[in-house]
Parts: C-alpha cells; sequence; structure tokens
C-alpha cells in the first residue's frame, strides 16, 4: 500500500512538472491520469465504477 502511495505521488509532482512549459516535449508516461487516481485513493472509490471513468 505504501509502494502504491509512494508511486502515485511521485505521478503527480511528474503531472504538476509536466504542465511547466520546460517539460513540453517530456514523455506524460504514467501520470496523464494520476490526479484521477489519486482522488480516486483519496475518496475510497473503485476505478471501475462508472463514475471514477474518463470521458473521451
Amino acid at each position: 500500500m505504501r509502494g502504491n502511495l509512494k508511486r502515485l505521488e511521485e505521478e503527480v509532482n511528474w503531472f504538476v512538472d509536466k504542465n511547466d512549459y520546460r517539460n513540453k516535449d517530456a514523455d506524460w508516461g504514467t501520470s496523464r491520469d494520476s490526479i484521477q487516481r489519486a482522488m480516486q485513493k483519496a475518496a475510497g472509490g473503485y476505478p471501475a465504477d462508472a463514475e471514477f471513468k474518463m470521458n473521451p
């Protein structure tokens, strides 16, 4: 659990850094949806629930 939270924290940090103009050409990696996943963890939701799925 701690490992997963640490990984998610690093992905959220990269998400924030990625939005800096200096990182515009860098790869998103797995951080593109890290904000949504962090909110799901904080809320205790199940990612497969319809309310957590991203609409295209």
